[in-house]
């Protein structure tokens, strides 16, 4: 590679083009500070929402818990249901208004 001398008038030329005043970098900095300051603000609000759907949320673990206590539930049910059945077909064979292969079917 061969090593490029610049020259003065070539640095002029690049400053000329590229600086800036003290009040034009003031400025910039201040619509950068005001941007910035409206960006903390929506992230603020961005926190706030999503804290709220944290909270709102339903959990893995409760949900099991609540399964649990449902099938807890269902379970007694039918454990009910099947006792007043069999409570039932013993009264009616009792009485003999079953025949022996009405209760066998009805209790298998």
């Amino acid at each position: 590679m061969a090593n490029q001398e610049v020259t003065t008038n070539e640095i002029m030329e690049f400053l000329q083009t590229n600086m800036v005043t003290r009040d034009e970098f003031n400025d910039r900095v201040g619509n950068l500070e005001v941007r910035f300051d409206n960006l903390e603000g929506r992230f603020d609000n961005l926190e706030g929402r999503v804290g709220h759907l944290e909270n709102q949320m339903v959990t893995k673990d409760y949900l099991d818990d609540k399964f649990a206590i449902f099938s807890a539930e269902i379970g007694k049910k039918i454990n009910k249901q099947t006792e007043r059945h069999e409570t039932l077909v013993d009264i009616l064979a009792s009485k003999s208004i079953l025949q022996e292969a009405d209760i066998k079917r009805l209790k298998k």
